[in-house]
């Protein structure tokens, strides 16, 4: 805990350092920023170019490891989290029986192990292509937020509690503005989606409707329902 919290601070005040660098020719951190394609080495990385001009090759060296930290405690928490929910859904009988394999500790392994399996795969279709895993896992959060924001809300009003329905709502609403700045090329038109992320979103659709229409056939114990709009929903 402490080592992180020390990450943490050294990786925010090197960060802090970068409004105050700015390389030789430029007016200004807003010429810099627009020059940033035309640059190369270290340059084109301001934050990384602030630390070095800050501490020399020790700030380099320590942002790196600063973000390399925040990095790996982002995909352990993602393998932990992912691994326990498969190996629950397994004791629930909705994957296969081998997801509810732990062993002494209680770790589920081999749901481990298979959610490595397929995150392995992925670096090796390239740069471009993790852009577009990227691209339809950020439009997918999204989505997945509204959804939360929208239940905030109406248990808000079941419950009578102004607050949660507040939030709730302003939940819902910049969830809206998102997927629109997302999928919708007038509204953004540099950082649109490619027409390969379009693609894929529509295969997972496609593939998670067939996945969770499956999954609830399997499931025994009722966790999600009865009703047909459930498979649409997820």
């Amino acid at each position: 805990m402490v080592s992180t919290i020390t990450i943490s601070l050294t990786y925010i005040m090197l960060t802090l350092c970068a409004s105050m660098a700015v390389p030789d020719g430029f007016n200004g951190w807003g010429d810099y920023i627009k020059a940033l394609a035309s640059l190369d080495g270290i340059k084109q990385i301001p934050t990384f170019f602030a630390a070095r001009e800050a501490m020399g090759d020790t700030g380099v060296a320590m942002l790196g490891i600063a973000a390399f930290c925040g990095i790996a405690t982002g995909v352990i928490g993602n393998f932990v989290a992912l691994s326990r929910l498969i190996c629950s859904m397994a004791d629930d009988e909705i994957p296969p029986k081998a997801f509810k394999k732990r062993n002494k500790k209680g770790v589920p392994w081999f749901a481990i192990l298979m959610v490595a399996a397929v995150s392995l795969i992925i670096p090796f279709l390239g740069r471009t292509a993790i852009g577009w895993i990227v691209d339809v896992t950020t439009v997918g959060a999204v989505i997945v937020y509204a959804y939360i924001s929208i239940c905030a809300f109406v248990l808000g009003k079941r419950h009578k509690k102004a607050v949660e329905m507040i939030f709730g709502l302003i939940g819902a609403v910049i969830s809206v503005l998102f997927v629109g700045y997302f999928l919708l090329p007038e509204i953004n038109t540099r950082g649109r989606l490619s027409a390969a992320s379009f693609f894929i979103l529509i295969i997972r659709s496609i593939l998670g409707i067939l996945l969770f229409r499956s999954v609830i056939k399997r499931d025994k114990t009722r966790s999600y329902g009865k009703s047909q709009i459930v498979p649409l929903i997820l």
